[in-house]
């Protein structure tokens, strides 16, 4: 009988011993998991980790997967084995569930907006600086325009054709522009050289304040004083192994001194330091895209940055939480994924698996243009 009592005060133990590491495990999970979430923001190695390891548990499902094209996250591949760099924060992600595991991952959020939905009167005043950049043979002599709607497009991705999902909140908007570009002085536009160069400057025009003041506003006639062209090409770079991307062209009109926008040659680019962007985001009319950072110094000239940027993006000033132009968007990842629901095309945010962000180089990193700025009395 005896016996019998101290087996079961045995077992009562034991299971209040379990119990009590389960429940000591579960609290240090809990505490971990919101580290996670705050760690996850700033280290993308960490979160393509833990995305990766959802994948392996076949919790997730990725779409446009490139892997030859993700310069900078994905070092190796073989046949069965992807290696990424090893992240600073060490984390065994074992000890969480996957329903942990895509709690810790930020939200998946297009955060872009157009001009009347901007609340910051000083981010309302650069949209006045920045451009579109537009084929001349779209705009005939009297300012009217050929564009198609985003609905009308078509998209090609590994080999198949889609269009934009219905649901898609851009989706009455036009496609209006190739890239983007800025005034930098009375008669200076920077923009991209992998778009427009010494050689084909001629063929476009730079237009200004293609944006919506209003919700469902369509621009159709552009009125002369926004458009401008090309007098000559000043200055060209573009090496796409180093980043250097940059094209100086004069226009033949004077710039009014309300489009010019302020440049900081004198950034610091520290981790972490807030960002934002203004730019002709997929060709659409001019967005507004708040809330980046700077991941790192990718190298002298380029930094890397989570700036929600789209193709059209390019040529984009980047603005520091001064309001200054410190950079301009000249690389970024595919945002493309496909909705497999509705067979449709969505934008992504970077936060999707392998996407290592956005490149801006460093508008302090042009020599042309301190020399330009000291000139015009701008520094």
């Amino acid at each position: 009988m005896r016996k019998w009592i101290w087996y079961v005060l045995f077992i009562i133990v034991f299971i209040g011993s379990s119990l009590s590491i389960y429940q000591c495990k579960a609290s240090k999970n809990i505490k971990s998991i919101e580290n996670l979430k705050k760690m996850a923001k700033s280290d993308v190695v960490f979160r393509q980790q833990v995305l990766f390891e959802l994948q392996e548990r076949n919790a997730v499902a990725f779409t446009n997967v490139d892997y030859e094209n993700r310069a900078g996250n994905i070092i190796n591949m073989s046949e069965d084995r992807i290696e990424f760099p090893v992240s600073l924060n060490q984390v065994d992600l074992n000890d969480f569930t996957s329903s942990q595991l895509l709690e810790m991952l930020p939200k998946e959020v297009d955060n872009r907006q157009d001009y009347f939905l901007v609340g910051k009167k000083e981010v309302k005043e650069n949209f006045s600086g920045v451009a579109m950049v537009m084929k001349k043979s779209s705009i005939n002599d009297n300012g009217f325009y050929t564009s198609k709607q985003y609905r009308e497009l078509v998209f090609r991705l590994n080999g198949q054709d889609y269009k934009g999902c219905a649901s898609y909140r851009f989706i009455d908007q036009f496609r209006i522009a190739n890239c983007t570009a800025f005034a930098i002085s009375p008669y200076h536009i920077l923009t991209v050289g992998h778009e427009v160069n010494d050689k084909n400057c001629y063929d476009y025009e730079f237009v200004f304040d293609m944006y919506m003041s209003v919700r469902d506003e369509v621009v159709q006639k552009i009125p002369i004083e926004q458009r401008f062209i090309v007098d000559y090409p000043v200055d060209h770079v573009f090496d796409s192994i180093t980043m250097m991307d940059y094209t100086i062209l004069r226009v033949l009109k004077k710039i009014p001194e309300k489009r010019i926008l302020r440049i900081d040659l004198n950034e610091d680019y520290l981790e972490n330091e807030r960002l934002y962007a203004i730019g002709a985001s997929e060709g659409l009319p001019l967005k507004y895209s708040p809330d980046g950072q700077i991941f790192k110094s990718w190298s002298e000239d380029i930094i890397n940055t989570n700036l929600n940027v789209h193709v059209g993006n390019s040529g984009s000033p980047v603005f520091n939480t001064e309001n200054n132009v410190v950079g301009m968007v000249v690389k970024g990842q595919s945002k493309q994924k496909v909705n497999k629901i509705d067979n449709c095309i969505m934008p992504k945010d970077c936060i999707d698996f392998g996407c290592s962000g956005e490149y801006v180089l460093k508008i302090s990193s042009i020599p042309t243009l301190k020399e330009l700025l000291k000139k015009n009395d701008l520094l």
